[in-house]
């Protein structure tokens, strides 16, 4: 009795490991600052803008208003919003935005080692253990840890901390499918709005898993249902972002996307490279390890929970074929596919890999643990902790905070005002400039007077100038054409003394304007899309949607009675 009082205490101590999980992963960026990876300057230029925009009255946000020089760009119309908006809320909190993007990578740690754990536990007979393994090695993933602090890809790293959230609703839609179309559509929203590229995979594993999964073994039809509209009413959530993306995707340079080194063909990743630590994606040997004991396991005859077997031959289907697409044994899938190329480099097919590897831990700790006693299976669980903290200290060896010179001019880099005047970009290819832009004249042709650029002479008088918004008072004895260094756009609007007027394409690409001779107010802005406007209305009908089937669940005598969170029920256990 002594030896099981104790046996327990232990365990409800190794609750604390995935918090010390998540710790080691946020460590280095609270104390040392943002990590100098790939895209660092990428990642705070953009972070700096969405908080502008939103500052100027942008919600949500489409038009950054700095950059080039002052002429723009539709970027936020096409670039995931979920980790610039918590950036720029952190900002708001901290005063910074350095600040704002330390705060919201310090939070994701958690957020994914809360994923995980909620969506192991719905993994039928899956014992405490399995969450807490499941969690720990995820959140100290090597290619996580890599996205983090080696590459500053942040918004693939925020949609792969979200996604087991989705995964979980698929799960719980067996036994729960009223709340677990609230979980899927909740998780599937969030990644798309996390990371466009991590949206199409988890939409496509969540549409295959529901395909796979329509037999009894699924849960019946209540289940399939349930699935199938947490995927619509996910996709629903997050339309007010890909859908006037889509629409105006042709209108940005999107060849940009998939030319030079983002060409699939010179990104395949080799095997050994893959299962190591050397190159920046590497997933450490864990991720091997895990798939194939799993493989081995299913192979055996030895007794398993019923509802396990399907849920593990999914995990090792979805691991095997995010390897084979990470590796050159898939270049003619890639070729053959439409949206494939999309993804530029293979490698960041380890990130789903990352993630059915941790469900195949969370399976084999289960079917570990049955054949063990207590002690063993603590002991176990320990062991593999300090396995997941090895393969993690590689990638903590790599990290590297900005210098000390670049952090105190950081601040003032990132003003409105200091971007109006620096060439600081906010990607790597230009590729949101739109169709027609000059790649240099913004560098060469910069706004003189108030937004303009040329005015042919006639006498100016800027009343406002906020970026999207400007309001002239123009006088001129004969017809001029102004010159505005603003980027050619469809969604820019002229008015001449209250009424329309047309806008024309300057010759670098910019807007410009005839205007009789006279004396004329001029009010140019900058209207969001009528698709963004659509897709926002979209959008707070699944939101009400959502709240409609979780009040209807909560009501007495409708549904059966929730059962406690995932925490809550693993300590019971």
């Amino acid at each position: 009795m002594h030896a099981d009082r104790l046996a327990r205490r232990w365990e409800a101590l190794l609750w604390a490991l995935p918090l010390v999980a998540a710790s080691v992963a946020a460590l280095p960026v609270v104390v040392a600052g943002f990590p100098q990876g790939h895209d660092w300057i990428f990642e705070l230029v953009r972070s700096a803008q969405y908080t502008q925009a939103v500052r100027a009255g942008q919600w949500p946000p489409t038009w950054a208003s700095e950059l080039y020089a002052g002429y723009g760009s539709p970027i936020f119309l096409f670039y995931a919003p979920l980790f610039p908006a918590a950036s720029a809320l952190g900002s708001a909190l901290l005063g910074t935005v350095g600040g704002g993007c330390v705060a919201a990578l310090a939070l994701l740690p958690a957020l994914a080692a809360l994923a995980i754990a909620a969506m192991v536990r719905q993994v039928p007979g899956a014992p405490a253990a399995s969450a807490r393994a499941a969690a720990s090695f995820y959140v100290l993933h090597p290619y996580l840890l890599g996205d983090a602090w080696l590459r500053n890809a942040d918004a693939e790293y925020t949609a792969l901390c979200l996604a087991p959230f989705a995964l979980a609703g698929l799960l719980r839609a067996r036994a729960q499918p009223r709340s677990a179309v609230l979980w899927i559509a909740a998780g599937l929203a969030l990644v798309v709005l996390a990371h466009n590229l991590s949206g199409l995979w988890l939409a496509a594993v969540c549409a295959g898993a529901t395909a796979l999964s329509a037999g009894r073994s699924g849960g019946g039809r209540a289940a399939a249902l349930a699935r199938i509209s947490g995927i619509g009413l996910g996709l629903a959530l997050a339309s007010f972002f890909w859908l006037p993306a889509l629409l105006w995707l042709s209108e940005v340079r999107t060849e940009q996307l998939l030319a030079g080194k983002f060409d699939f063909h010179g990104n395949f990743a080799a095997l050994g490279a893959l299962f190591g630590w050397e190159d920046f994606f590497g997933m450490g040997p864990l991720t091997a390890l895990a798939l194939a004991a799993l493989a081995g396991t299913l192979a055996l005859p030895a007794p398993k929970h019923s509802g396990q077997r399907w849920i593990a031959l999914g995990a090792l289907l979805g691991g095997l074929s995010s390897v084979a697409l990470a590796t050159p044994i898939s270049v003619q899938l890639w070729e053959l596919v439409p949206l494939l190329p999309l993804y530029q480099f293979p490698w960041r097919f380890a990130g789903p890999a990352a993630l059915f590897a941790a469900l195949a831990v969370a399976l084999l700790v289960s079917w570990t643990s049955a054949s063990l006693g207590r002690r063993a299976a603590l002991v176990l669980e320990l062991l593999l902790f300090a396995l997941c903290t090895l393969q993690a200290l590689p990638r903590l060896l790599q990290y590297e905070p900005l210098p000390a010179p670049v952090r105190d001019r950081l601040e003032p880099a990132l003003a409105p005002a200091a971007l109006l005047r620096s060439p600081l970009p906010a990607t790597v290819g230009e590729e949101y400039l739109p169709r027609g832009a000059s790649l240099t004249a913004w560098q060469v042709v910069s706004p003189r007077l108030g937004p303009l650029v040329e005015w042919g002479g006639a006498r100016v008088e800027v009343l406002e100038d906020r970026g999207v918004f400007a309001r002239l008072r123009v006088s001129s004895e004969t017809e001029v054409t102004l010159r505005w260094a603003r980027w050619a756009f469809p969604q820019w609007r002229l008015d001449v003394n209250g009424s329309s007027a047309a806008l024309e394409r300057g010759p670098s690409g910019e807007i410009a304007s005839r205007i009789p001779a006279g004396s004329y107010e001029l009010e140019l802005r900058y209207e969001p899309p009528a698709a963004r406007r659509a897709g926002l209305w979209l959008s707070g009908i699944a939101l009400l949607s959502c709240a409609a089937i979780a009040l209807a669940g909560a009501r007495p005598g409708r549904s059966a009675q929730p059962g406690p969170g995932p925490f809550a029920r693993a300590t019971q256990r």
